[in-house]
């Protein structure tokens, strides 16, 4: 980082005006989702940025610095700022060129998904100032990587509103890539993957993932029993209420226990008091489900799209904190308590990543083999080699070689088929270099996903689709 001091002087030296700004050198391009950083390329571990407060106002470096380091430390490389938002408040930008923190800056344009916006001359000349004043308050930040026209419109339904950006980005700052909107449709790459959640398809349905740059996607999670409690009165009887949807909840956690909705029902039949004591426990275990189901959903896709390094380009985990306390998608809460799945995060988007692909979700047997691959991932400029790699099911050694990692690669290292001789709990992975743990990972496996999702709702998500396009 630079500051830069530029002055306007009266011939005789008299100043005129004088302004001092923090910058910094370096060029991002974009090509078919593939990102480069300073001609290094740069895999895309991203996570969304909704605004921290829906009072704006109060908000201060503090929080922002507060937040970005929870970012930072999972493991994130860039943060995409969300069109249904914000242009943030300096610091936000201040501290991401600090940090070394990517954004992807979107227009304040979002979620318009059957209309279209205004295309007479007076509308076009509003958005041209108000994303004119927006890249000139912005463009002097290295952080800023990408220009984005918005979140879930329609990008053909909205030609002159993408036409008008396109040209201020042009004039404002050409040296910037531009993408029209997300999800975009292009190249085969930026999907805002809803089949699984909205589209109640099951978690595996990840796997089958073809996008070139997966920019949505995500479970909703209770937060912690502190939180409820901190905004309701009762929160066993009254969480239903706090933006859950409670018909998903009740599904996707069912493959990790009782959902919490029947038992709460059965509970209100009881008296006062072991209502009171029961539906705490009932309301606890279900946070706990919702927020291994969380996980576990975030875990299987953020992995299928690293082993496809190369042909994708990176993802944005649906979202990493949110405006008011809620029971949503966030996986740091209002209050900046973490989620499971963020706890988890440090291990799947740390920049060595060692991976087991594998058919998650299957009910496994005594006397079944487990087929599963080996994947290394790397995506330093740094270069493991004489890695010892191990691999244990259920807490017992199975497999071990020595492998080498080169810089910004991914490789099928292996393939293990081992006959499980018990119930399958659990699989991890370490990668160590002279004795160092260089990486690991880890594997709930003590749940099945008996999920399929009916015809009305594969062509609700198709139709979704096809209207954004």
């Amino acid at each position: 980082m630079y500051n830069l001091h530029i002055a306007v002087n009266e011939p005789e030296g008299q100043p005129l005006d004088e302004t001092t700004i923090r910058t910094g050198i370096r060029h991002v391009e974009v090509k078919r989702w593939q990102f480069k950083v300073n001609g290094q390329p740069e895999f895309i571990r991203g996570l969304n940025w909704v605004p921290a407060d829906c009072f704006p106002g109060p908000l201060r470096r503090e929080r922002y610095s507060n937040l970005l380091a929870l970012a930072r430390e999972s493991g994130a490389n860039l943060l995409r700022v969300w069109g249904g938002g914000l242009r943030e408040k300096r610091a936000f930008y201040d501290l991401c060129d600090e940090m070394g923190l990517l954004v992807w800056q979107e227009s304040p344009f979002a979620c318009l998904f059957l209309g279209s916006y205004p295309r007479h001359r007076a509308y076009l000349a509003l958005v041209e100032a108000e994303c004119r004043a927006i890249i000139r308050q912005l463009r002097h930040h290295p952080c800023v990587a990408v220009w984005c026209g918005g979140n879930e419109f329609s990008r053909w339904r909205n030609q002159p509103l993408l036409t008008t950006l396109a040209g201020v980005v042009r004039r404002e700052d050409p040296g910037r890539p531009f993408i029209p909107v997300s999800p975009g449709f292009d190249h085969g790459g930026d999907r805002h993957n809803w089949d699984v959640w909205h589209g109640h398809a099951p978690i595996r349905a990840y796997q089958n993932e073809t996008a070139a740059f997966l920019s949505e996607f995500g479970l909703q999670a209770l937060p912690d029993l502190d939180t409820l409690a901190a905004v309701l009165p009762n929160p066993a009887n009254g969480w239903e209420t706090h933006h859950a949807d409670v018909p998903k909840l009740t599904c996707y956690t069912s493959a990790f226990g009782e959902p919490a909705g029947p038992q709460l029902k059965r509970q209100n039949a009881k008296t006062p008091m072991s209502k009171s004591v029961r539906a705490k426990k009932v309301l606890a275990d279900f946070i706990t489900t919702s927020q291994r189901a969380q996980a576990v959903a975030l875990q299987t896709a953020i992995e299928h799209m690293r082993r496809r390094k190369g042909e994708a380009g990176g993802l944005c985990v649906w979202q990493f904190n949110e405006p008011w306390p809620a029971i949503s998608w966030a996986i740091v809460d209002y209050f900046g308590r973490s989620k499971l799945a963020y706890r988890q995060l440090k291990q799947w988007y740390q920049p060595v990543l060692v991976s087991l692909k594998f058919p998650v979700g299957h009910r496994w047997f005594s006397g079944e083999v487990l087929r599963m691959e080996i994947w290394g991932i790397n995506d330093s400029r740094e270069s493991w080699t004489g890695c010892e790699l191990q691999v244990k099911l259920n807490g017992k050694p199975i497999h071990r070689q020595t492998v080498d990692l080169p810089a910004n690669s991914v490789q099928k290292i292996n393939a293990i088929n081992p006959r499980l001789t018990g119930p399958l709990e659990s699989l991890s992975l370490t990668l160590h270099q002279n004795g160092q743990l260089v990486a690991q990972n880890s594997y709930d496996l003590s749940w099945h996903d008996e999920i399929e999702a009916s015809l009305l709702r594969r062509i609700q998500r198709r139709l979704a689709d096809w209207v954004l396009k």
